[in-house]
C-alpha cells in the first residue's frame, strides 16, 4: 500500500516521515546517506544496486522488516540512498 502510494504521486520522504520505524533515517525522509558495496545487510543491497536511480522498489525483506528503497543517485559503486521500514510482526 506505501509503495502504490508513492507511485500514486505521494512524495516518498514523506511517506517515509510517517511510516518508517526506522526512527535514525525516518525524520530525514528516509535518508541513508552515501554508501558503498558491504554497508547493507545482503537481500538489501542485491535490491538498491539493481534499482534504476528513483525507482521504487518492490517491497523487500530482510532480518529487520520489510524495505521500500530509492536510489536518489549513483557514481560507480556508491550509492544514495532512501528507504521505509515497516517491522514484521506477529
Amino acid at each position: 500500500a506505501l509503495r502504490a502510494e508513492i507511485v500514486g504521486g505521494a512524495k516518498f520522504e514523506d511517506v517515509a516521515r510517517r511510516e518508517s520505524s526506522d526512527s535514525g533515517s525516518a525524520q530525514n525522509g528516509g535518508e541513508l546517506g552515501r554508501g558503498g558495496r558491504g554497508r547493507f545487510v545482503p537481500e538489501f543491497e542485491q535490491a538498491a544496486y539493481a534499482l534504476p536511480v528513483g525507482e521504487v522498489s518492490q517491497p523487500v525483506q530482510s532480518s529487520f522488516g520489510f524495505h521500500l528503497i530509492r536510489v536518489d543517485a549513483r557514481q560507480g559503486d556508491t550509492l544514495s540512498l532512501r528507504h521505509i521500514l515497516v517491522p514484521i510482526r506477529q
